[in-house]
């Protein structure tokens, strides 16, 4: 079934378009001419071009793109051949990201203009609408062509900088963090967009007969753990700023529903953005969407179409609803960026989402082979252990708990098979039951810990100690002697009781109790696969942690905070070289899985260094 989804606010905003929700669902041609001529009916039809001109111009000063490209679409029809109209009908498209379409306007006035001016308006847009399109070396020559007539200087420069950024993966980690943390709030509107590249690194998509079928992304060589594999823009992204109070319509299943989440919000936007940009519709449509629809095939291209489409903003068939309803369920991701480092994390309802193309190839597994953050509205993969070329990358789509507790996740992901993953096998090693019963431990941990927190007993306290050790023997006790120790479910039951030793310590002004503490973050690192082992990363310089394997997954950003936290006990200590080796462990870290270099982790720790102990700051800066 073929749907269009309607913005209320921003259809009751056009004026110039006063055509009805319902003649709009029936609209079934998405060529610009099309829905011009869909809302014709009934308006007071202007009868000159340069009146659709003035028209289209009075639609773009009010910021509504979209009508204005209709306006002149229909001057267009009147005076085909007129530079004026394709030069602003191209820079409308632009402003609503339709760069084919832009394109080939600006083409239209390159092939047969002389006029100077024309010509370089026209160049220029052909190389804005090049550079959206991710054509970056073209755009520069474009660019170039014409920044003697032009003040083109700064889109000289970016061009460069994004084949840099696409070539080689090298970014500009911190200046991207805080150029996010500045601009985007939220209640922004329009949503910020970091301008990159995106970058693909030693990964390829290839058909998995290991599996049975289906495709997944493997390494094209040898990778070591921390190293860039993938930058992504997302196809699409949604904000709760965008969502309107009255709700979004989107048409489908033979009726209107209203759009209250960012995920739900993902459908229309991709509809909007193949009407616009059709030759990308392969990209989406060619995603897994689960069962009850026909499977893809086991190739993917990572590339729209680029030969010049015969009609820009025209769409081959009918786009499924449905269809794309199931692939944006299978495929969408939360959008978080990171922030500042932090103790408590909030957790937002409305949290943002994304449709990436690239990372939904890769395959589930709970212990993944990956790590993924976001960086503003982009995603960042990163190889999360030392991986040998030919192996399978993986990311989570499922976390938390054990394999029972994520079994419905797993099934609806996976079908009847199981996950193989090491943190699956170790479970099912456990045995179910032993399974249910650490699950049991551990609500009862939450229980008692809230009415430790209702009576207002303080962290440092005997009662809270208690607590922590008792829930503590009684999860290991699940636990098969032979597992090992990846043991996730103690990671913050260890970490909570390092918390109540520091507490107590700080309290008592006795600084042996911080020994105590850092056994027990030495066991939270250990739980979630951090190894404690004197590794030379370069330059004569060593950190305590093994640098093969980074911590399992969604433990990344607490393992890091642990680390200052062991700096910290030893700080406090006067033990200054040891307190200096975990900070560079925790700047180590976090270079490994979240990228860049000390200005990065600066950016993000000052403050939280500063918090636990201003000390630290000044011993990670020397």
């Amino acid at each position: 079934m073929l749907s269009h989804s309607l913005d209320v606010d921003k259809l009751l905003s056009i004026e110039a378009i006063n055509c009805s929700i319902e003649r709009l669902q029936r609209a079934m041609s998405f060529s610009v001419i099309g829905q011009a001529d869909g809302c014709d009916k009934g308006d007071s039809a202007l009868h000159t071009a340069i009146e659709y001109k003035d028209e289209g111009n009075a639609h773009f000063q009010r910021a509504s793109y979209l009508a204005a490209a209709l306006s002149w679409s229909r001057g267009l029809r009147i005076e085909p051949n007129n530079d004026l109209l394709l030069l602003n009908r191209s820079l409308g498209y632009l402003k609503i990201e339709w760069y084919e379409a832009a394109l080939r306007d600006s083409e239209a006035v390159l092939a047969r203009c002389s006029t100077a001016e024309h010509v370089a308006k026209a160049g220029s847009r052909a190389a804005w609408a090049e550079y959206g399109l991710g054509q970056y070396k073209n755009a520069l020559q474009r660019f170039e062509l014409y920044d003697g007539i032009l003040p083109l200087t700064q889109w000289i420069s970016r061009c460069k900088q994004r084949i840099r950024e696409q070539s080689t993966g090298d970014y500009k980690w911190a200046t991207l963090f805080k150029e996010w943390q500045v601009k985007y709030r939220k209640d922004s509107i329009p949503i910020p967009r970091l301008d990159i590249a995106d970058y693909i690194g030693p990964v390829e998509v290839r058909a998995m007969d290991s599996r049975g079928g289906g495709r997944g992304v493997v390494a094209t060589r040898d990778i070591k753990s921390g190293e860039l594999l993938v930058m992504s823009k997302p196809f699409t992204s949604a904000y709760p700023s965008e969502l309107s109070p009255r709700g979004h319509l989107l048409y489908k299943a033979g009726s209107l529903h209203v759009v209250r989440t960012c995920k739900d919000m993902l459908t229309p936007k991709v509809v909007e953005k193949i009407i616009g940009r059709p030759e990308c519709a392969a990209l989406v449509m060619n995603l897994y969407p689960g069962a009850g629809f026909p499977s893809p095939a086991n190739t993917y291209s990572l590339s729209p179409i680029t030969s010049p489409l015969e009609v820009p903003l025209h769409v081959d068939g009918n786009l499924d609803i449905a269809h794309i309803n199931a692939i944006i369920d299978f495929n969408c991701f939360a959008a978080n960026s990171i922030r500042e480092a932090e103790f408590t994390k909030t957790i937002d309802a409305h949290e943002p989402a994304a449709l990436h193309l690239l990372p939904s190839l890769f395959n589930h597994a709970c212990f993944t082979n990956t790590v993924r953050y976001s960086l503003g509205d982009a995603m960042v993969m990163r190889a999360n252990q030392d991986i040998c070329c030919g192996t399978e990358l993986t990311t989570a789509y499922a976390g938390g708990g054990n394999h029972l507790t994520r079994a419905q996740s797993l099934t609806r992901l996976l079908g009847h098979e199981l996950c193989n993953c090491k943190l699956c096998t170790l479970d099912r090693a456990d045995g179910d039951e032993a399974c249910r019963k650490r699950e049991k431990i551990l609500l009862e941990y939450e229980r008692t810990k809230e009415g430790l927190n209702r009576s207002k007993v303080p962290l440092s306290s005997v009662g809270f100690e208690n607590n922590y050790k008792c829930h503590i023997d009684a999860i290991e006790n699940t636990y098969a002697p032979e597992r090992g120790y990846l043991r996730p479910a103690t990671f913050l039951l260890h970490l909570g009781l390092a918390q109540t030793y520091m507490e107590r310590a700080a309290e008592n002004y006795d600084i042996s109790l911080y020994d105590k503490a850092r056994i027990s973050i030495f066991a939270c690192l250990a739980a979630v696969g951090v190894v404690r082992k004197q590794t030379l990363i370069g330059n004569g310089t060593y950190i305590p942690i093994a640098s093969d394997n980074l911590p399992c997954t969604g433990a990344h950003e607490d393992a890091v905070i642990c680390m200052a936290q062991v700096a910290m006990t030893y700080h406090c200590q006067g033990k200054r070289l040891e307190a200096q080796e975990w900070v560079r462990a925790a700047n180590w870290l976090h270079a490994a899985c979240r990228g860049g270099d000390v200005t990065f982790f600066d950016a993000r720790f000052n403050g939280f260094l500063r918090e636990i102990n201003p000390g630290l700051l000044e011993l990670f800066r020397t």
